[in-house]
C-alpha cells in the first residue's frame, strides 16, 4: 500500500535539507567559504616569499620571540591558514578529507621549521614554496570537488523533484482508487493500529479517517461481547500473513459507531513495507445479502414445506384418482412418444381380462389388440390429432380381450408437444363403453320400433280422420232419419198407439239423440287431435270470458259463481283453451250438489304456470283421479250425471299438445281442484 503524497512530499523535503544540498542558501555559503580560503593563502604564500627573498617588512615580519626567526613565523602562518582551511572545509561536510590533508601539511611544516633553524634556508625556502603550491592546489581541487558535487547535487534534486511529481501524481491516482472503492479499505501495522481508511470505511463504520488513524483496528470494529475473540483472529492473521489464509473470505459480525452490530465480509492481505508487513482489510457489508439469505431460506423452507404438502396431496389424489379408477373400471395409460414406451396402469390390463401385472409397455401392445376393422381408422385419428396440435384426442374402438371377445373402448387423451411441434407426451384414459355401445344399439332398435309405432300411430290419425269424416257424414246422415222418423211417428201417431209403444218410440228418440251426442263428442276429441295447432298469445282472461259466455245457461239455471285471479298471457291455440276451461267448468258445475262456486288462479313457476281450476263439488275419489281422463270413463250413473265420459280427455289431450300436463287433486265430498302445468314460452304476462 503506498503511502499518501503529503508524506513523501515530506520525506523527500527533509533528505535534501539534512545532506545540505538542494537550498540557494547553502550552496552560496560554500563558494564564498573556498573564495575565502584561496584568498587567505594566496596573500600568505605571496607575503611569505617576498618577504625572504626581497626583504620588505611587513607587521608579521617585525615579531620575534626568543630564537624564532622569520622563516619560522612565515612557516607558522601558513600553517594557521591550513588549520583554517581546515575548518572552514569541514564546514561543507568534508571532515574526514581535509583533516588528513591538514595533519599531513603540517607535519611538513614542522619539518620546514627544523630545516630553516638549521641554516638550511634555501632549502626552507624551496619546501615553502612546495608547500604553498602544495596548499593551493590543495584547496582548488577541494573547491573543484566542491563545485562539481554541487552540479550533481543540482541534478539529483531535479530528478527527486520530477520524481516526486510523478509520485504525486500516482499518489493522487491511488488516494481516488482507494476512496472510490466499492469495499471499505483499512491498512493497519502489526500492533492493529489503523494508518488508512478510506470514505466507503467512513460510510459503513461511521468513524472518519481522522477519527480513525492511529487507533486500535479491534476498538473501532468489534462488537463489545466479541473483543477478545477478534483479538486473536487480528493476532493470527499477523502471525501467519505469509499462509493462504489471508486470501480467505471470512463472514463476521462488526459493529458501528453508533453500537449497532451487522454482518460484513472481509479479507486481510499483508502489504510488504520497508520498516516491515503492513496489512489491508477489505470489508463488504452483506446486511441485504444475510437478509436476502434469510429470505431465501425461509422461502426455501416453505417452499419445501409446501411441496411435502404437495406430494401429501398428490399421492393421496394418485390414490384416491387410482381408487377412482379401479371402482369406476378406467384404464390410465402414459404414452411417450419420443421413445414408444408406454405405461398401462393394472385396471387397463384387467379391462380386457389379462391380470394385472402383465408386461406390457411399448406402443404395439396396444395396436396389436384393435379390432381388424377399427385399426386404420383409430391410428389416422392419432395421426390426425398430431397434425391439428390442439384440444383433446378422443376416439372409441374395439379391443381383443384375453378371451378372444372384443369390447368397446373409449380413448381420450391429451398431447404435450415439444418447441419442434413433434408430441412428447400424451396422457389419457381408457373406458369400457361395451354396455353403453349396447344400450345404444337397443336404443336405436327401440327408435327404429318407435319410428315405425309413429308411422303405425300417422296412420291410425288418418284412419281416425277418415273415421270422423265417415261419422260427420256417412253415420250421422242414417242417424237423423232414423230420429227424424221417430219423432214423426211419436207426433202423428201418438194417439194410435198404446202406452208401450209410446214408451219404445221415446226410447228410439232418446238413443238417437244419445247416439248423435256420442257421435259429436267422438268428432270433437278427434278435431283436438288431429286439427292443425295454431301457435298464438293467449290472454286466459279473455278465454274465460269466451267459456263463462258459453256456459250463461248452464251458469244461470244453477246460479254458480265463477270468480277468477288475473291471469297470465300463455302461447298456444285460443279456440282450445277456451274449450279447455268450458269443460271444467261445466264439470265443476255438472257435478255439484249445491250452488256451484268456481275459482281460475294461476301461480308462476320456473319457466311454467301452473293454472288452477277449483270448485266445491262432490269430488274425486283417491283412485278415480286418473281414471277420469279416460275416454269415454264415467264415474256415475248415466240418469244422475248425464254425460259421455270425454270432456277430461279433451282437456288431457289439449294440455299435451301444448306440451304440459293436466293432474286432478280431490278428497271425495269436499270438492275438486284441476291442475294445468304449462310451460311458459312468451315473455308478455299478466
Amino acid at each position: 500500500m503506498s503511502v499518501p503524497s503529503e508524506v513523501a512530499g515530506e520525506r523527500i523535503a527533509a533528505s535534501s535539507s539534512e545532506s545540505g544540498i538542494g537550498t540557494p542558501e547553502s550552496h552560496r555559503d560554500t563558494a564564498q567559504r573556498y573564495l575565502w580560503i584561496a584568498l587567505v593563502v594566496a596573500i600568505g604564500v605571496f607575503a611569505i616569499d617576498v618577504w625572504i627573498h626581497v626583504g620588505i617588512a611587513t607587521p608579521i615580519g617585525y615579531i620575534a620571540v626568543g630564537n624564532v626567526t622569520i622563516g619560522s613565523i612565515a612557516v607558522a602562518y601558513i600553517a594557521v591558514a591550513y588549520i583554517a582551511v581546515v575548518y572552514l572545509v569541514s564546514l561543507a561536510g568534508r571532515r574526514r578529507q581535509v583533516l588528513g590533508a591538514a595533519a599531513a601539511t603540517t607535519v611538513l611544516t614542522i619539518v620546514a621549521w627544523i630545516l630553516s633553524t638549521a641554516a638550511w634556508f634555501d632549502w626552507a625556502t624551496i619546501e615553502n614554496r612546495l608547500l604553498s603550491l602544495f596548499a593551493i592546489g590543495l584547496t582548488t581541487l577541494f573547491c573543484h570537488r566542491e563545485l562539481s558535487q554541487r552540479e550533481q547535487n543540482q541534478r539529483l534534486v531535479a530528478s527527486l523533484k520530477d520524481e516526486r511529481s510523478k509520485l504525486l501524481v500516482s499518489e493522487g491516482r491511488t488516494r481516488s482508487l482507494f476512496n472510490s472503492a466499492m469495499d471499505a479499505v483499512i491498512t493497519f501495522d502489526r500492533d492493529g493500529i489503523v494508518d488508512q481508511w478510506n470514505q466507503q470505511a467512513e460510510t459503513i463504520f461511521g468513524y472518519t479517517m481522522l477519527e480513525s488513524s492511529g487507533r486500535p483496528l479491534i476498538d473501532l470494529v468489534a462488537p463489545l461481547n466479541r473483543y477478545q475473540s477478534y483479538q486473536r483472529l487480528l493476532d493470527y492473521f499477523v502471525a501467519n500473513a505469509k499462509r493462504p489464509i489471508r486470501n480467505r473470505h471470512l463472514e463476521i459480525a462488526a459493529r458501528r459507531r453508533d453500537g449497532s452490530t451487522f454482518s460484513v465480509e472481509i479479507s486481510v492481505v499483508p502489504v510488504p513495507r520497508a520498516d516491515g508487513n503492513w496489512f489491508c482489510l477489505f470489508a463488504r457489508d452483506i446486511t441485504e445479502r444475510k437478509q436476502l439469505e434469510v429470505a431465501r431460506r425461509q422461502l426455501n423452507q416453505r417452499l419445501r414445506d409446501s411441496v411435502v404438502a404437495k406430494d401429501a396431496d398428490l399421492v393421496s389424489a394418485r390414490d384416491r384418482l387410482n381408487m377412482a379408477l379401479t371402482s369406476a373400471n378406467v384404464g390410465l395409460w402414459d404414452w411417450n412418444a419420443q421413445t414408444n414406451k408406454v405405461y398401462y396402469s393394472p385396471t387397463y390390463k384387467t379391462q380386457l381380462g389379462f391380470p394385472s401385472d402383465t408386461h406390457w409397455d411399448t406402443f404395439e401392445s396396444w395396436r396389436s389388440r384393435l379390432h381388424p376393422d377399427d385399426e386404420a381408422k383409430t391410428l389416422a385419428c392419432i395421426d390426425q390429432y398430431f397434425q391439428q396440435r390442439r384440444g383433446d384426442y378422443q376416439t372409441t374402438f374395439r379391443m381383443c380381450c384375453k378371451d378372444g371377445t372384443y369390447r368397446w373402448i373409449l380413448a381420450q387423451g391429451r398431447a404435450t408437444f415439444g418447441p419442434d411441434g413433434e408430441p412428447v407426451r400424451v396422457l389419457g384414459v381408457h373406458i369400457d363403453v361395451s354396455d353403453q355401445v349396447r344400450s345404444e344399439e337397443k336404443l336405436r332398435q327401440l327408435n327404429d320400433a318407435l319410428k315405425k309405432a309413429n308411422q303405425a300411430l300417422e296412420a291410425s290419425n288418418t284412419e281416425l280422420q277418415q273415421f270422423a269424416y265417415v261419422a260427420s257424414h256417412d253415420l250421422q246422415a242414417p242417424l237423423r232419419a232414423v230420429v227424424g222418423f221417430a219423432q214423426l211417428l211419436e207426433t202423428d201417431y201418438c194417439d194410435r198407439l198404446d202406452p208401450r209403444g209410446e214408451d219404445y218410440v221415446q226410447r228410439i228418440v232418446a238413443a238417437s239423440r244419445r247416439m248423435q251426442q256420442l257421435i259429436n263428442d267422438l268428432l270433437r276429441y278427434s278435431r283436438v287431435q288431429s286439427s292443425d295447432l295454431t301457435n298464438a298469445s293467449v290472454p286466459l282472461d279473455d278465454a274465460l270470458v269466451d267459456a263463462i259466455g258459453l256456459l250463461e245457461s248452464q251458469i244461470a239455471n244453477s246460479g254458480a259463481i265463477v270468480t277468477s285471479d288475473p291471469l297470465p298471457t300463455i302461447s298456444g291455440d285460443p279456440s282450445q283453451w277456451s274449450q279447455m276451461l268450458t269443460n271444467l267448468i261445466g264439470n265443476s258445475i255438472k257435478y255439484c250438489d249445491q250452488t256451484p262456486r268456481i275459482h281460475v288462479s294461476a301461480d308462476r313457476g320456473h319457466n311454467a304456470w301452473m293454472i288452477r281450476v277449483r270448485d266445491n263439488g262432490i269430488g274425486i275419489a283417491k283412485e278415480d283421479q286418473q281414471r277420469v281422463f279416460e275416454v269415454f270413463r264415467r264415474l256415475h250413473p248415466q240418469h244422475r250425471y248425464p254425460g259421455n265420459g270425454i270432456g277430461l280427455a279433451i282437456c288431457q289431450r289439449i294440455a299435451q299438445r301444448h306440451g304440459g300436463s293436466i293432474s286432478a287433486a280431490s278428497n271425495d265430498g269436499v270438492g275438486s281442484t284441476f291442475l294445468i302445468d304449462i310451460p311458459d314460452n312468451t315473455d308478455d304476462s299478466n
